[in-house]
């Protein structure tokens, strides 16, 4: 079997390319150990956000009094692990049936590079040979699992095993304070269960703006999510109920636990090594600004490259990868343009840089936070907490870095994404018109209040 292009995993980045190359006159196969849609449609992104429609309305219906409603709440995990399942379900038939539309042959199979333009496909006891002028490596990232954690039996999970748990568990400790841990802290505290947080840095987020990550925690201290930071788990014991104990002394007792403390790529066992295939400290893949390994014609995208653990991401890879492998002109991939969405409650998303990284980096730069109180469709909503801040540079009026911490974060955040791609000030955001109400117009207004900043909002 000869193909243009041969993809290995069926993921974000590999389903992508596979469209881009057949709409771009390329021949393409996917071969897909697993299911198509890779983690995010199955263990990842679409699974937790149909949870966090169900928490969120859950916790909504709390405080419907506000609203003017009358409403007792009841939550049936049960039924909420179905739909997500439904969701699932649902979106992976769109997806088979669309890349059957474009003509993309999709192989069942463990893929392992054989040579430069050579894939060994195994399907049990048989092997499919296959041949291709390109090879792109899309086989994701898997949870990370410390030593001393033993995931997948007992209690004691990742976040793909969390996901198949049809009962809601009444208490659930989670390692890790980073976006997947924070997440589903704010998941499963909606849905009923008792949650505390265990995190090494100082604080949960530690990548996030200063400001969000404080407010984030004392949101979760307010719905008595117990949070500890600076702390790290000596010891775990028990089945039925399992108790770890903090390097402070302290200890903490749930009936699950989830392990989030990062992911790692899938990097083994395809190949690489036979063939010289560069890898890094954590098993990533290296490639340059176009996807491409040390090996002209092998490429990798997504989270198998390490540069940064998001679909959307992994979408643009794909993309460049494809374009950059068929002699087209493509623009490189850059991290600074990726907006990063966390669906905690409330929602939170930034783009660029932290002023902190602005600081350390000696850059002037002028800051405006606006408010989400002052806005007229947060007040109707009731969704009053919360703000924008934009960050640009103290001279040219550029867009440095974007952070949102409130409802429809993540909505809110491509605005500032649209000013930073295309390289204009700030100002040209704040000349724009916005619907009235919206929620859009605390980024204008904070946009028109950058114009006039001086003094002490000026930083260098």
């Amino acid at each position: 079997m000869k193909f243009d292009l041969a993809i290995i995993g069926g993921g974000p980045a590999g389903y992508t390319a596979a469209v881009h190359a057949a709409r771009l006159g390329a021949k393409a196969v996917i071969v897909e150990e697993n299911k198509l849609g890779g983690t995010c449609l199955h263990e990842g992104c679409i699974p937790t956000k149909a949870m966090v429609a169900s928490s969120a309305l859950a916790e909504k219906m709390e405080r419907s009094l506000s609203y003017g409603i009358r409403a007792s709440v009841e939550v049936d995990y049960g039924m909420v692990h179905e739909r997500k399942q439904k969701i699932v379900g649902r979106l992976f038939a769109g997806l088979s049936q669309w890349l059957n539309k474009q003509g993309i042959c999709c192989i069942r199979g463990k893929g392992e590079l054989t040579g430069i333009h050579e894939l060994a496909v195994r399907q049990g006891d048989q092997t499919v040979r296959i041949e291709a002028n390109h090879i792109l490596i899309c086989t994701g990232s898997r949870p990370l699992v410390p030593s001393e954690f033993d995931c997948g039996s007992g209690n004691v999970m990742t976040s793909s095993d969390l996901l198949r748990l049809a009962d809601l568990p009444r208490s659930l400790a989670i390692v890790g304070g980073g976006v997947v841990g924070c997440e589903f802290a704010s998941i499963f505290k909606a849905l009923g269960a008792e949650v505390s947080i265990i995190e090494t840095a100082p604080r949960l987020l530690p990548m996030a703006d200063g400001q969000i990550s404080e407010a984030l925690m004392e949101r979760f201290r307010r719905r008595h999510i117990q949070v500890f930071v600076q702390s790290r788990v000596e010891s775990i014991r028990g089945a039925d109920r399992v108790e770890m104990v903090l390097d402070s002394g302290r200890s903490v007792t749930a009936d699950a636990v989830l392990v989030a403390v990062g992911r790692e790529p899938n990097s083994r066992g395809i190949g690489l090594e036979k063939l010289g295939v560069r890898t890094g400290p954590r098993g990533e893949i290296l490639v340059n600004e176009y996807m491409q390994t040390n090996i002209p014609n092998i490429y990798a995208a997504g989270d198998v490259n390490g540069i940064m653990n998001l679909a959307h991401a992994a979408y643009v890879q794909g993309t460049i990868a494809v374009e950059h492998m068929l002699g087209n002109a493509v623009k490189i991939f850059r991290k600074d343009l990726v907006p990063v969405g966390i669906f905690t409650s409330p929602e939170i998303a930034y783009l660029g840089a932290t002023e902190e990284e602005l600081r350390q980096r000696g850059i002037p730069y002028r800051r405006m936070v606006q408010m989400f109180a002052g806005n007229g469709k947060a007040v109707c909503e009731d969704e009053t907490f919360g703000w924008v801040k934009l960050l640009c540079h103290e001279q040219s009026g550029e867009l440095l870095g974007m952070h949102v911490i409130g409802s429809r974060a993540t909505d809110l955040i491509h605005e500032g994404t649209l000013i930073r791609t295309w390289g204009l000030p700030v100002s040209d955001l704040a000349d724009a018109v916005f619907v009235h109400p919206s929620l859009g117009e605390i980024v204008k207004e904070a946009a028109e209040s950058l114009k006039f900043i001086r003094g002490e909002n000026a930083h260098g």
